[in-house]
């Protein structure tokens, strides 16, 4: 007597499991279990100020599963294994750009900033090394994707800080010649004799006036100023 055997067989599905201490962004899947050769969409989305720094896909043998991404679409082909998921998400670098610095002619100079690139949040300092008798009297700062939109800038003379904002930064900066100056010698005993620390009188104003170079200047560092003319 002739016997028949007939059997079925199903696919077995495997898990997709996600890493569940991914920060500043989310991945998502289409499916959370699958068979094998089901193509497998991620969605990645990133926090604001923050970009994907490394996608990876693993099997229960630990084995690396390549990854496909094409435009906007990132995805998997699902082996014959759980997959386990995990992401890094790291704070955005955004450039710094010194755009463009308006001087007179001739003036030696050299401005700069103490980083090239910078995560939001973070403090840039622009620092400007001017000829004697010249200073940095403006900066402004643009958002370079945000046409006109401007950031705060603080402090004066030649050291200025700012925030950098989620965006790539163009910097534009002045620099002007500082007013000539007359000194003399003052009547013995007054306050702010010429040659004071950090002090001047300007010609016309003394013996009453004495004004802290850094207010009229906007120099950071003090100067010994001494009797007669000053160029």
């Amino acid at each position: 007597q002739n016997l028949f055997i007939e059997a079925t067989f199903r696919a077995i599905s495997y898990t997709i499991k996600i890493a569940e201490n991914i920060s500043n962004g989310t991945i998502r899947v289409d499916k959370t279990t699958a068979t094998i050769g089901t193509e497998i969409i991620l969605t990645v989305k990133n926090n604001y100020g923050f970009t994907l720094s490394s996608l990876v896909v693993k099997g229960e043998d630990n084995s690396e599963i390549s990854v496909k991404t094409s435009g906007n679409n990132t995805s998997f082909i699902m082996p014959a294994q759980n997959v386990f998921i995990d992401a890094v998400f790291e704070a955005q670098l955004y450039s710094i750009t010194i755009a463009n610095i308006e001087k007179e002619d001739g003036t030696s100079f050299n401005v700069k900033t103490d980083v090239k690139k910078a995560t939001r949040g973070t403090t840039v300092t622009i620092t400007a090394e001017c000829s004697e008798f010249f200073v940095l009297t403006k900066v402004v700062v643009y958002e370079k994707e945000q046409y006109g939109r401007t950031v705060s800038v603080e402090g004066k003379g030649n050291k200025r800080t700012f925030e950098m904002p989620n965006n790539n930064v163009l910097i534009y900066v002045w620099i002007d010649r500082i007013p000539k100056r007359y000194f003399n010698p003052l009547p013995e005993g007054t306050e702010g004799t010429a040659g004071t620390s950090a002090t001047y009188v300007e010609f016309g104003m003394w013996p009453q006036t004495c004004v802290d170079w850094n207010e009229i200047g906007g120099i950071d560092d003090s100067r010994v100023i001494y009797a007669g003319r000053f160029e």
